[in-house]
């Protein structure tokens, strides 16, 4: 089965070229949040806008708007997300302007898809062995650990000094045979 879509009724807002960068929410942010995030923002994308989430909390986007527009654009996106998930704090990258050519779009937004995904897999296997499960309380001090390194600290230094002692007389001994 095969389906036309009838391009000429729509045409771009910007004919030349698009806005594109990333957004991403802070690491503190739940993946339920996120994924209301992800639902409203695609529902603020027009026509010849893109979106891709890259992972749970950061998206790769392009929009269909002039430079002069960005602003306007993102102040909307932002007070519809401040009305949905007030709790939603997002970090924007300035918008990189990309002319519409089919060789250069497709390598800065192919660019821009592999970085932002690289830098993604990068981050998450990350095996951090003080990290903090989301929604868990910090990790607090242990008088226990404390105690045991206090002890295996001195039990080294009264080693170091011991050792130090019999590398001393070592060598005045040899100095006093010479």
């Amino acid at each position: 089965m095969d389906v036309t879509l009838s391009h000429e009724a729509s045409l771009p807002r910007c004919v030349n070229r698009i806005a594109a960068g990333t957004v991403s929410l802070g690491a503190t942010v739940s993946r339920a949040i996120a994924d209301d995030f992800d639902h409203v923002f695609q529902r603020q994308q027009r026509m010849f806008d893109f979106t891709y989430r890259v992972e749970t909390r950061r998206w790769v986007w392009a929009f269909d708007v002039d430079p002069e527009s960005f602003p306007i654009r993102l102040e909307s996106i932002e007070n519809e997300l401040m009305n949905q998930i007030p709790e939603t704090r997002t970090t924007w990258s300035s918008p990189q302007i990309i002319p519409i050519d089919s060789r250069i779009t497709h390598s800065r937004l192919s660019d821009l898809l592999v970085r932002s995904t690289l830098a993604a897999s990068t981050l998450s296997n990350v095996h951090d062995q003080d990290a903090v499960r989301l929604e868990t309380l910090p990790m607090g001090d242990s008088n226990v650990a404390a105690g045991r390194l206090e002890n295996e600290l001195r039990r080294l230094t009264e080693r170091f000094q011991s050792e130090s002692r019999v590398l001393a007389q070592q060598v005045k001994n040899l100095c006093t045979k010479t």
